[in-house]
């Protein structure tokens, strides 16, 4: 049984419990021999679902919060608003940037 915590109802906790089931593998070539569900939304061995992460990610990105408003207001820690920032950040910038522009024309990364 696990308790993973989502997003606040109404400015409070909410209280999803999960019974996982256990599954074995008898195959001597397996190597996990027994593991749990997981879903897309709460991954295996993660306390808190995607959503909460998302939302708390956001609300810094898109939201105009700093990383300490969001993790108080989304009751995490700052570490994990830092990396749900920082996710959340890689999803929606390209990965690289365009050229600068100075008085109306490119610069190269020469300088030039």
């Amino acid at each position: 049984m696990t308790r993973p915590r989502d997003l606040l109802v109404g400015g409070r906790r909410s209280q999803l419990v999960w019974t996982k089931r256990r599954w074995r593998c008898d195959q001597s070539e397996c190597r996990r021999r027994s593991f749990t569900e997981a879903i897309r939304q709460v991954p295996a061995r993660h306390r808190l679902t995607t959503r909460l992460l998302a939302a708390a990610g956001a609300a810094v990105a898109d939201g105009g919060r700093t990383i300490k408003q969001s993790a108080r207001d989304h009751d995490v820690s700052w570490p994990v608003a830092a990396s749900a920032f920082t996710t959340h950040a890689k999803a929606v910038l390209p990965s690289e940037p365009g050229p600068a522009w100075a008085l109306g024309r490119a610069i190269n990364s020469a300088g030039a």
